[in-house]
């Protein structure tokens, strides 16, 4: 709680650093669990929406571990999907296809978590198409293209 104070105050001094802080404020809440994570995520939310290109891979990174950890918890996943959905990229979407996939029909987040996945995959195909040579995909490993 003492940290996301001196977040506040450094956002109004130092924009880049505020960024740099938080970025490595959310990797540290990350290793606390999903209750410290979600809590910073919604105190920054405007931050991490407008500046989702600094943010993207953390949280992607954060929803599938929290997701894989543990199902209790199914809500604040949801909650987190929800605040990632309207910026998310390739990746998010592969992450929300595992979800659904592992999801049962019957789910009352199901319609929602489809939602989101078909916005996802919208805005990914159409800005693929709109740009010729741009491929929204996740990059290939060093190890991969070298044996391609």
């Amino acid at each position: 709680m003492e940290m996301i104070q001196k977040l506040k105050k450094l956002r109004e001094r130092d924009e880049l650093e505020f960024k740099y802080q938080l970025r490595s404020l959310l990797k540290k809440s990350q290793l606390e669990g999903l209750d410290a994570f979600l809590e910073l995520v919604e105190n920054f939310k405007r931050e991490i929406v407008f500046d989702s290109f600094f943010f993207i891979d953390i949280i992607n990174e954060s929803v599938y571990l929290f997701y894989l950890e543990s199902d209790e918890n199914f809500e604040k996943i949801v909650s987190l999907i929800s605040i990632l959905a309207p910026v998310g990229d390739r990746t998010t979407l592969d992450i929300l296809y595992k979800v659904v996939k592992k999801l049962p029909r019957h789910n009352p987040h199901y319609p929602t978590l489809v939602n989101y996945y078909g916005e996802i995959e919208h805005k990914v195909s159409f800005l693929e198409q709109k740009i010729k040579n741009l491929k929204l995909s996740p990059m290939k490993s060093m190890i991969v293209k070298w044996y391609e």
